[in-house]
């Protein structure tokens, strides 16, 4: 009785595995493979110690095709790793069944079609990267069934209509970026309860409304990016704030930012270009503790930008120049540094070969001459006080 019962699992073990290779091979991934080589030795798979396959990870191998609706048969799957590739056509839906998987990253391919409705079934997903594809029409309701996700990733898409409230259901989420879709409407109020997130990006969406003080409950939050969207009104944060990385540029808001400035004190880098600000204000406190790896700002249309004269505070302006130009999908920043090594290092060449000429003429009055026609030029040159250098970078 005992060896039916063991003869009959490993019957059923081989039978699966022959199912997984014959899956594995219906992607034509694995050209130089065949049904009855071990698939569990192939490039990119692994298996646990039951033959099965529990990851496939083939990131960027130039793969083509699409996936086969087989790939549903990988029951134990728990990473499929396929992004940068060049992969194409619709997910299957079979891929739903794969409720093993924690990781899944299909970025940077050429997938079209929607997001499957029932990618909620994927409850035990941890990373969920879909970036970087054609991927239309909305973002399934469902998606706030994965409860343990902590990366969502779904910027560079063509994702449509308004941001689902289910997203506040994801409470472990660390990442969140829907960024350069067609997002339209509001922004849920719900999201402060997304206590755990650190990085949320909605850039390039045309999401609008009033930036709720939500925004300023996300105690976690070091990196916010809302620019080039519609949003309007005032915008606060509470203390705790974290925040590192804010760019608000490319909207309708309002008001001053005086008061981001004096409670967001962590801030690196700050974008508040092309919106209503107005006002001007000066704060007093060490450059050092504040904006520490640029002392900068911004200077675009609304004028604003952050000045470093000295080690003990530096000055915000923020006014309305319209005849500065306007700036468009750019990310300005004016870095203070002081660029006076090139005219030294010239200047000391040009003082030690004066003075070997003196030397060797016995003529003092010459190598005078040289360093004091050495020390008006340095003194002239632009660069040899501090000054500011621009630093663009595309979005």
């Amino acid at each position: 009785m005992l060896f039916v019962f063991v003869f009959s699992k490993t019957t059923a073990n081989d039978f699966d595995n022959i199912l997984e290779r014959k899956a594995l091979l219906a992607s034509h991934w694995w050209k130089d493979k065949n049904a009855s080589s071990d698939h569990c030795k192939w490039q990119g798979v692994t298996c646990n110690k039951a033959g099965s396959v529990i990851s496939i990870d083939l990131y960027s191998e130039y793969l083509e095709r699409s996936i086969p609706q087989e790939f549903g048969l990988l029951s134990s799957l728990t990473n499929l790793s396929l992004g940068q590739n060049q992969l194409y056509g619709k997910l299957p839906v079979s891929l739903m069944n794969l409720t093993q998987l924690v990781h899944l990253d299909l970025s940077s391919n050429n997938f079209t079609g929607t997001i499957p409705s029932k990618i909620g079934s994927l409850n035990k997903l941890v990373q969920l990267n879909l970036s970087q594809n054609h991927f239309t029409g909305p973002i399934p309701s469902s998606i706030g069934s994965i409860v343990n996700l902590k990366v969502l990733d779904l910027s560079t898409n063509r994702l449509n209509a308004s941001i689902p409230k289910e997203i506040s259901n994801l409470q472990k989420l660390e990442t969140f970026n829907l960024s350069d879709n067609h997002l339209n409407g509001n922004v849920p109020l719900d999201l402060e309860n997304l206590q755990k997130l650190e990085k949320l990006d909605l850039n390039h969406n045309t999401l609008e409304g009033l930036i709720h003080h939500e925004f300023g409950k996300l105690s976690r939050l070091v990196y916010l990016d809302l620019s080039s969207n519609r949003f309007s009104g005032n915008i606060s944060f509470q203390n705790p704030c974290n925040l590192h990385h804010l760019d608000l540029s490319m909207n309708l808001l309002t008001g001053t930012i005086t008061d981001i400035i004096i409670v967001c004190n962590h801030l690196e880098y700050l974008n508040i270009s092309n919106n209503n600000f107005s006002g001007e204000a000066y704060l007093n406190f060490p450059c050092a503790n504040h904006l520490i790896h640029n002392c900068s700002g911004k200077y675009t249309k609304n004028g604003f930008s952050l000045y470093a004269p000295n080690e003990e505070g530096f000055s915000l302006n923020v006014t309305n120049e319209e005849s500065v130009p306007k700036v468009s999908n750019q990310k300005i920043e004016l870095i203070v540094y002081i660029d006076i090594l090139p005219p030294i290092s010239i200047g000391f060449c040009f003082l030690v070969a004066a003075g070997y000429v003196a030397y060797q003429r016995k003529n003092i009055s010459v190598g005078f001459c040289f360093l004091v026609a050495i020390g008006y030029v340095a003194y002239q040159h632009p660069k040899a006080r501090p000054t500011m250098r621009e630093v663009s970078q595309e979005l």
